[in-house]
């Protein structure tokens, strides 16, 4: 087999594969998509915010007597007089409505003439957030491209005016016809 022949059968083989590639590509480039995903990241944050409650007037909502205490009193004239004291037990209860929390308190008093004078507490809140979702377009790649190559190459070398081939490693432009 000549060096020719060889030649034009390797140009034969080369332009075949490449004309079969252009075609496969095009099918390819017509069917792509831009690739979306779409992401779920499942994100807790967790803020605490403490908030102080006075009340200044609770609310009394029951007064009863619990028990009797008889005892014994020395008056001013150094008199003892037995007197019964009533021992009461008071519930104070209500609803206090923020912006951020809705607190419930109940109080119990128990002694002889009791009042509760005033009421302080601190709430501790505790929020939390989750899911977050995220949309993610990839974006191809554009038109032009730069690029090493390696392989076998065959072609015109204008300085000596013949047929050339060989092996070899280039490196140049690129430009994609088909997108």
């Amino acid at each position: 087999m000549t060096r020719e022949r060889f030649f034009n059968i390797v140009l034969i083989a080369a332009l075949f594969i490449a004309i079969i590639a252009f075609v496969g590509a095009c099918n390819v480039a017509n069917k792509r998509k831009p690739k979306t995903k779409v992401v779920t990241e499942y994100d807790t944050v967790f803020v605490d915010r403490v908030d102080t409650f006075f009340v200044e007037v609770p609310t009394e909502k029951t007064r009863f007597v619990t028990k009797t205490i008889h005892d014994t009193l020395m008056t001013t004239d150094s008199v003892l007089v037995e007197v019964e004291m009533p021992i009461e037990t008071a519930m104070y209860h209500d609803t206090i409505a923020t912006d951020s929390a809705q607190v419930v308190y109940t109080a119990w008093v128990s002694g002889y003439d009791v009042n509760l004078d005033s009421l302080g507490f601190i709430v501790h809140n505790r929020f939390h957030q989750v899911n977050t979702t995220t949309t993610i377009t990839k974006k191809r790649g554009g038109r032009w491209g730069f690029g090493v190559t390696a392989g076998y190459f065959a072609g015109w070398d204008f300085v000596r005016n013949n047929l050339t081939n060989g092996f070899g490693l280039s490196v140049g432009l690129t430009y994609k016809i088909t997108r």
